[in-house]
């Protein structure tokens, strides 16, 4: 009998339920957002053993602390678990709010950490209810972390951003974390960075830092939205695009006409357009299903496996 302890209150999970899972059942309220791993909203801490699978994605500190993904854990022995102390997180300052098309709000937050552009924050609303998403900008030559958000229907928290959230307001972020991001190393190396919907954040951020750091080999950036309307930073990426002859910018959309635009499925175009990776840097931000159909394309293509970053953005869990 496998059983979690959360709180002094014991639960006995059932077969194939996660501790995130069984804490719900058992009327617990526990951060989450994606319920898939990726968010890390759900992170937890235990001094007993995890599965590794618990722990994907985590740095070898939170590792050695006992941190795992509440969501992910399917533990083989009895555990223990708490939440991380709620003081780990940064307080920010809303600094301002602009619309970049119809749907996509582009926040911007002071706050006294640093980062580096196409890493994530997770963005509270409350001690519940938390998103994440990447950033746009460099600490150090920008100073402030600038989030693309895009409203979702049924999104809480982006529609508090969109609607509700004032300029002065102050929130609380989870401290930077991930690996979506330039490594000066690859500053000879040909870069392939696609960006599907607000995969845009995180790529802009890495183009303008491939940018500064003085890389001259090739950059080829692709923009992808559903229709023209979706697009947006059109006009920064093609002014950037005549700055830096090694920057080539290419807006796509999946259907309509737009006479300055390619049109087609993201995965096929970059196939035909990009039959040889070997070599290449490759990035590839936004919706998990052009991220997966493109990941198989360009290994396919020669590019090695290392050598290819993804960032699947997913949307919150709705209950």
């Amino acid at each position: 009998m496998i059983e979690v302890e959360y709180q002094q209150a014991r639960l006995q999970l059932q077969p194939n339920e996660s501790v995130l899972e069984a804490l719900e059942r058992g009327g617990h309220k526990i951060p989450n957002s994606c319920r898939k791993g990726l968010c890390h909203a759900c992170l937890m801490q235990t001094g007993g053993a995890v599965p590794a699978a618990a722990q994907q994605g985590l740095n070898e500190s939170q590792c050695q602390q006992g941190y795992f993904l509440a969501c992910s854990c399917y533990p083989r022995e009895s555990l223990s678990v708490s939440l991380p102390a709620r003081d780990s997180l940064l307080q920010a300052v809303v600094q301002n709010k602009r619309m970049l098309n119809q749907t996509v709000l582009e926040l911007t937050l002071q706050a006294a950490v640093r980062w580096q552009p196409g890493q994530n924050v997770l963005l509270w609303k409350n001690t519940l209810l938390g998103r994440p998403y990447s950033i746009a900008s460099h600490s150090l030559r920008d100073g402030c972390l600038v989030l693309h958000i895009l409203l979702h229907r049924h999104g809480q928290l982006s529609r508090w951003c969109h609607e509700q959230l004032q300029v002065g307001a102050t929130v609380a972020l989870s401290p930077p974390d991930g690996n979506c991001t330039y490594d000066i190393q690859d500053a000879q190396k040909p870069l392939l960075l696609v960006a599907a919907s607000t995969g845009l954040a995180p790529v802009y951020g890495i183009v303008q830092e491939a940018l500064a750091r003085g890389h001259r080999a090739a950059i080829d950036l692709y923009a992808v939205a559903e229709q023209a309307e979706d697009l947006y930073l059109r006009a920064e990426l093609a002014q950037l695009a005549q700055q830096y002859p090694q920057l080539n910018y290419y807006p796509v959309i999946q259907r309509g006409a737009d006479a300055t635009a390619l049109v087609g499925d993201a995965a096929d175009l970059i196939a035909r357009r990009h039959p040889a990776l070997r070599g290449s840097k490759v990035y590839l931000c936004g919706t998990p299903q052009v991220v997966e159909a493109l990941h198989k394309r360009c290994f396919l293509a020669g590019a090695n496996r290392a050598d290819i970053v993804t960032d699947p953005f997913v949307t919150g869990h709705e209950p």
